[in-house]
């Protein structure tokens, strides 16, 4: 339903294959980004290195909302995106929290067609937002 769901956003999954994270390339990444925040933490737990860099796609849309490009340090996005982590958590005891679960995206497996709508289209909003700001 996954594929279904990427082809009616016009999306291709051709070629997509799912594989364990590489806790290594985790660890060198400039940002590492999950669905959920058991997964944010699990990935933490196992490389703590990576608690300033690690964020859940919902959590990060929400610490860097708001921001115009021109306040992320860089002149390139990717120079924009490498600087994002260290931004996101400076800004993070700055705004009123919002509740634990609403940082998660909607675990659609096993369920309908319309959870993984429901989960795409948080995806696909927290993307947005991070973009926005690149």
């Amino acid at each position: 339903m996954a594929a279904a769901e990427l082809k009616r956003r016009g999306i291709s999954s051709e070629g997509f294959v799912s594989q364990l994270l590489d806790f290594k390339a985790a660890e060198r990444a400039h940002i590492v980004l999950t669905a959920t925040r058991r997964q944010r933490d699990e990935i933490i737990a196992q490389v703590p290195s990576t608690l300033r860099h690690t964020f859940t796609w919902r959590e990060l849309a929400w610490l860097v909302d708001g921001l115009r490009p021109g306040e992320l340090p860089g002149r390139y996005p990717v120079e924009r995106l490498a600087n994002l982590p260290r931004v996101a958590q400076r800004r993070r005891g700055y705004l009123q929290p919002r509740p634990p679960d609403e940082y998660d995206v909607a675990d659609p497996m096993g369920g309908t067609k319309q959870d993984y709508r429901v989960a795409a289209a948080q995806i696909e909003e927290a993307i947005e937002t991070i973009l926005n700001v690149l």
